[in-house]
């Protein structure tokens, strides 16, 4: 299955134009978020089923006749895993569709296709471009899970520099108090939010130190180059820096932000609406893969042939640097059943409008559609 890098129509570039002036990047008011989640999983909240119980009605092989073409957002991070590998099993095609993914650098950049409905779905990062998209009105919605903490994985972690570490500078979270740090994604993204998170453990905000953002690949050079002193890094750059002995994992991000939602899947409003049929196919697919995933990762069962379909769908072409992740735990953790945290989604919308990135977070009803993983939990059952 070929991958294809997306390419916008001039329509579609006004559209960006505007989501892009609405997230906005002005130096943000320093102000005090809601406190935490106190639960590490809770459900988003779940509409009633009475409509699914007669989609549920039909078996999920009943209903794929006729192949459907879904275009699917994707960034070819381990995130997406989970869909590689319901593709490459046949599960899609059992159920009637081919799916053709459509490579971006990130999520905020899914936002304007999947509101003018260009493509289907998306998957990414939770950032301030999802959430005031969705506040704009653009009929996207977050349905399911794409990778969140666990206590066993995660996807990212809080490093310092080696020589910083060794020489007892930096050894816990208040030492990073004056330090110049490095993140890897736009003001109002999940890597900053739990870059504040882990501050707070030290008593210390963002003011408290200098943030430099750049690509992630450039943060394992500025380690190399002592360019900055530490950085919340996402895998697989942390193995490839722990390899090249520029950096060391100081705290796993999932001790400072237990459960934290820092990926998920979106449908479009043109797919909900003109093709409900095929979104809930896909949710089936989908959740097939994740549960193949968990029980790869968690159980050992068929790892090498999941390591396999990492290599053959995403950048890490290094079978030893995907061990390396798996056994440092920063894998990265899934839901089986594919609910999303509603907890942490809630907390980052709030610090994200607290912060200044967006002037208020949307309410809870305008963000999810729990009825595709409805139906697939109808057609499997949930997870044991």
């Amino acid at each position: 299955m070929k991958t294809r890098r997306f390419q916008p129509s001039v329509a579609l570039i006004g559209v960006t134009l505007w989501l892009l002036l609405s997230v906005g990047c002005a130096a943000p008011p320093t102000q005090t978020p809601a406190p935490p989640p106190t639960k590490a999983t809770v459900q988003a909240p779940q509409p009633a089923a009475t409509a699914l119980a007669t989609a549920g009605a039909k078996t999920a092989a009943s209903v794929a006749t006729a192949s459907t073409t879904l275009k699917v957002g994707q960034t070819g991070l381990i995130q997406d895993v989970p869909m590689f590998i319901a593709m490459e099993r046949g599960y899609f095609k059992e159920l009637g569709l081919t799916i053709e993914p459509i490579k971006f650098n990130n999520s905020a950049e899914q936002m304007a296709p999947l509101g003018t409905g260009q493509i289907d779905m998306g998957s990414g990062g939770t950032n301030t471009a999802i959430f005031n998209g969705i506040a704009r009105g653009t009929g996207v919605r977050i349905v399911a899970d794409a990778t969140r903490n666990t206590p066993s994985q995660s996807v990212s972690a809080l490093v310092v520099r080696k020589d910083l570490f060794e020489s007892g500078k930096v050894k816990d979270y208040a030492d990073l108090k004056g330090l110049k740090i490095g993140t890897g994604c736009t003001s109002g993204c999940s890597a900053d939010i739990e870059l504040a998170r882990a501050l707070e453990k030290g008593n210390l905000a963002l003011k408290d130190v200098t943030v430099t953002q750049m690509s992630w690949p450039d943060v394992n050079v500025a380690f190399a180059n002592k360019a900055i002193d530490a950085a919340l890094l996402v895998e697989p750059f942390v193995v490839i820096g722990e390899a090249q002995g520029s950096l060391v994992r100081l705290k796993k991000s999932q001790e400072f932000y237990p459960g934290h939602q820092s990926a998920v899947y979106m449908y479009s409003q043109k797919l909900m609406e003109k093709n409900p049929d095929a979104a809930r196919r896909f949710m089936v697919g989908l959740i097939k893969g994740k549960r193949d995933f968990v029980e790869a990762i968690d159980k050992g069962k068929d790892r090498d042939a999941v390591y396999a379909i990492i290599v053959k769908f995403t950048a890490i072409k290094d079978l030893n640097l995907i061990e390396k992740m798996r056994l440092a735990g920063s894998i990265g953790g899934v839901n089986p059943d594919g609910f999303v945290n509603a907890d942490s989604i809630k907390y980052d919308m709030d610090w994200i409008a607290a912060n200044g990135y967006m002037p208020s977070a949307p309410p809870l009803k305008d963000v999810f559609d729990n009825q595709w993983i409805d139906y697939a939990i109808q057609q499997l059952g949930h997870y044991k």
